[in-house]
This record gives C-alpha cells, sequence and structure tokens, in this order.
C-alpha cells in the first residue's frame, strides 16, 4: 500500500511508511565479465502488463522507510522521527480460470524506531525502538503493529491488471470506516497498482482516482478526492519501469486539512517484472510544506521515502527468523 493514516491499513498492505522461486532481482555483486547490452524496446512496440500469480504461491518482499516531520511555532521548533524495516510475503490462496487471484499479505518481521528533538536539541533522540524478532514486549505506540505480525489481515480478490474486486477482512478489531472500505473494495486499500488492460507502448499514461479521508475536528473526518498518475517510461530487458506522482483533486482552502494530507502525496518510480508479473521494486518520496497547518504563524514539513525490493525466498526466511513454506516453483 501506499502511505497510510491508520495502523489497520498499513497492516493489511504490509506496508508501513509512505506509504508492494528466486525472486529474480539483479544479484549486486561486482563483476568483470563483459554485460550484455540492455535489450530495450523501442517506443513505439506495444508491451501488455498484467499480474501472473501462480496457486500456492509466496512473494517475498523488503520494505525500508523513513518519515520525518518538522513544527515550527513561536520561533520554536520539534522535529520527529520514525524508521522502519519490514519483511513480508503474500500468499497466493487460488487463482481463477479468468487469472484473478486472491492474495493474503502478511507481515513476518518488523524493526521499528521512533525520537524527537526540539530546537534546543542537536542529534537524534532516539526514544523507542522494537524489533518483532527479538523484542517479547513492544513500547505502546508500537503495541498495534506488533499484533499484526505473522497474522494474515485479510485476503484481497485482484483481476489480471490489478483492479480491486473484492476485500474479506479477517481481523476482528477493525474500524467501522475500514470496514466499509472493504465492504466496497475501495483502490485505497490495494496494494498492487493498477495496470492498462489493453497493450501499451513507452509514454503511455493512465490515472487512478480515490479518496483519502482527513480529520476535520474531534471525531469527523472528510473523504478527500485524490488522484494517482502512472507513465510507462522505458521496457528494458524485461523490466517495465513506471513513474508515478500522486495529487489532490480537491481545492483546499483550510490549512489543517492540507496538513493532515501531507504524507499521503508520494511520487516515484515502479519496475515490474513483465514474465513474471511480479512489482519487482517500488520507491517512493514524499516531501510537503504547509503553512499555518496548527494555527497562524505556524510551519510543518514533512519528508519521507520508502523502498519495496522483491527478494529471494531463502534470504526471506533467514531474516524472519523462521521457516515459511516454499512457493509453488519449491524455492
Amino acid at each position: 500500500m501506499w502511505a497510510g493514516t491508520c495502523w489497520f491499513r498499513r497492516a493489511l498492505s504490509c506496508g508501513v511508511i509512505v506509504w508492494a522461486g528466486q525472486a529474480g532481482l539483479a544479484d549486486d555483486t561486482a563483476s568483470t565479465e563483459p554485460q550484455p547490452a540492455a535489450k530495450i524496446v523501442p517506443a513505439e512496440q506495444t508491451v501488455l502488463l498484467k499480474y501472473r500469480f501462480q496457486p500456492g504461491q509466496f512473494v517475498y518482499y523488503e520494505v525500508s522507510g523513513s518519515v520525518r516531520y518538522l513544527a515550527q511555532q513561536a520561533g520554536q521548533s520539534l522535529e520527529t522521527f520514525q524508521r522502519n524495516e519490514t519483511s513480508k510475503h503474500i500468499r497466493v490462496v487460488s487463482v481463477d480460470d479468468d487469472g484473478s487471484a486472491l492474495l493474503e499479505p502478511i507481515i513476518d518481521r518488523i524493526k521499528m524506531s521512533g525520537g524527537r528533538r526540539d530546537s534546543e536539541e542537536t542529534g537524534d533522540q532516539t526514544a523507542i525502538e522494537f524489533d518483532s524478532a527479538q523484542d517479547k514486549a513492544a513500547p505502546t505506540d508500537f503495541q498495534s503493529h506488533k499484533e499484526t505480525i505473522g497474522k494474515p489481515m485479510a485476503r484481497f480478490k485482484y483481476a489480471l491488471n490489478g483492479e480491486l474486486l473484492a476485500v474479506r477482512i479477517i481481523a476482528t478489531d477493525i474500524s467501522k470506516s475500514n470496514a466499509a472500505s472493504a465492504d466496497k473494495a475501495d483502490p485505497k486499500m490495494s496494494f498492487l497498482i493498477p495496470l492498462p488492460k489493453e497493450a501499451i507502448a513507452v509514454g503511455y499514461r493512465w490515472k487512478q482516482k480515490y479518496d483519502e479521508p482527513v480529520s476535520i475536528r474531534q471525531g469527523l473526518t472528510q473523504q478527500i478526492p485524490m488522484l494517482r498518475q502512472f507513465e510507462l517510461t522505458e521496457v528494458s530487458d524485461g523490466i517495465a519501469t513506471i513513474k508515478f506522482k500522486t495529487s489532490i483533486l480537491a481545492l483546499l482552502n483550510d490549512p489543517k486539512m492540507m496538513g493532515g494530507l501531507a504524507q499521503q502525496t508520494p511520487s516515484g518510480t515502479i519496475e515490474f517484472d513483465i514474465e513474471r508479473g511480479l512489482i519487482r521494486s517500488r520507491k517512493s518520496v514524499t516531501k510537503e510544506s504547509v503553512v499555518n497547518a496548527f494555527g497562524p504563524k505556524t510551519f510543518l514539513q514533512v519528508t519521507g521515502e520508502s523502498t519495496e525490493k522483491l527478494v529471494p525466498n531463502e534470504k526471506a526466511i533467514e531474516q524472519v527468523g523462521f521457516t515459511q513454506e516454499s512457493d509453488s516453483s519449491g524455492k
């Protein structure tokens, strides 16, 4: 998933910040052997992008991210930060004859740290840390995350092009708003990116519209229309590179509401493995500034980044510290 505003949505998507066999990632080890030239698809040639999940398959990802908030008021500043490393996997529960797949995302391990510093301090002041593989108890701020480790929260039904068809909640402790979003298969709950149904060429653009809730007062939220735009920028060696950016469609005059959406407008790059039909990597960056976010003469700046990578099953198993089932290929 992309940037999320509540722990349950992050758990559903196996994402934490700013916001998804051998994994097919290139070996980063340096080599003196001559490398073949990249096979770049000409701009006029079309490619069909679609997901190719297999029944019983397990797909593993690593996610690392950080977010930093800077708030200023009356000459004083307060900076808070959070860093996260997550190991997760997606279990393919079933695949229908038309290629639509029922997916079950699960977080296997999470390492989190958070802290703050004010204008009179220097350096990061780490307040709390948590590693689900080593710490039996979690700090209060991270307890809700600990409760999701190793547990399926929901199952997601996807079409071949990544359209979210249905969501079935498994967890019991969810809010009415999240339950309502699941009932209507709200696109903001999706952890896959939508793909065009037809074959496309480099330069093709497509869009996804959805609503993002923002707090307007105690206990009340308002749905704000959002737009995510995608563009196929390159096809090389079987990898499709897709750029994306997120914007707010509504004209907002309330700085507080703008502040509430400051983390919800990431932009970045996605690598899609065409043959395997999987997201190979996803990188996103968020940087937003809002004047008067907390009242007159106040300032808020939010900066964040997230990187998600497909990893070999063996590496994922070693990181989480326990044995997982093999995928359908036996890897």
